[in-house]
C-alpha cells in the first residue's frame, strides 16, 4: 500500500515506538540468555547457577519496558480522537460553508425552488462527505488499536512462557543445591 503521490510522505512514526519497545524487550529477554549463558554449570544435572540479582534487575527493567506498549496504545486512542475531533470539525465546516452558499444563491435568484432542491444537494453531499471521513477515521483508528493490542499480548505471552521457563530453571537449581547440602549435611 506504497503511495507515491506528490507532498504524502509513508507514516513511520506510528511503527517507531512499537518498533523501539519491542527492540528494548528484546534486548533484555537477550540479557537473560546471556545471564544464563555465563552461569555456572551443575555437572550431571544439566542446570545453571545464576546471579539472582542480576536476573531480578533485567526483570525490573522488563517491567518498565512493557508499560511502553500500553502508553503507544492511548497514544493510539488519543490520536484516533483526535481524527475523530477532526472530522466532525471538516463536517461542520462543510456544513457552514454549505449553508452560506446557499444562503447567497438563494438571495441571488428569483427560482426559489431550484435554489431548495440545490441547496438539499449540496447538504446532503456534505453530510455524506462527513460520514465518509468520520468512518475513514473510525477504520484507522480500530486498525491501529487492533494491532497494537495484538502486538502488546504477543509480547507478553512471549515474556510470560520465557520468564517461566527461566523461574522453572532457576526453581530447579535451588532444589537441586537443596538436594546436595542435604545429602553433604548426612554424610558428615
Amino acid at each position: 500500500m506504497e503511495s507515491q503521490d506528490a507532498g504524502v510522505e509513508p507514516r513511520q512514526d506510528v511503527k517507531a515506538p512499537k518498533d523501539k519497545a519491542k527492540m528494548a524487550i528484546l534486548e533484555l529477554i537477550d540479557r537473560l540468555e546471556n545471564i544464563i549463558a555465563q552461569g555456572s554449570r551443575l555437572p550431571l544435572v544439566g542446570k545453571v547457577v545464576v546471579s539472582m540479582d542480576e536476573v531480578l534487575a533485567v526483570l525490573d527493567e522488563l517491567r518498565l519496558a512493557v508499560p511502553e506498549e500500553v502508553k503507544e496504545a492511548r497514544r493510539v486512542l488519543k490520536e484516533r480522537d483526535h481524527l475523530l475531533a477532526e472530522a466532525q470539525k471538516e463536517a461542520s465546516k462543510l456544513m457552514v460553508d454549505s449553508q452560506e452558499a446557499l444562503d447567497a444563491r438563494i438571495r441571488q435568484t428569483d427560482m426559489v425552488k431550484l435554489a431548495e432542491e440545490r441547496s438539499r444537494e449540496v447538504l446532503k453531499k456534505a453530510q455524506a462527505e462527513a460520514q465518509a471521513l468520520l468512518q475513514e477515521g473510525e477504520r484507522h483508528v480500530q486498525s491501529a488499536k487492533t494491532g497494537a493490542d495484538l502486538y502488546a499480548s504477543e509480547v507478553l505471552y512471549k515474556l510470560d512462557a520465557q520468564l517461566t521457563g527461566f523461574l522453572n530453571a532457576v526453581r530447579k537449581g535451588i532444589e537441586v543445591l537443596e538436594r546436595e547440602d542435604s545429602r553433604g549435611s548426612h554424610g558428615n
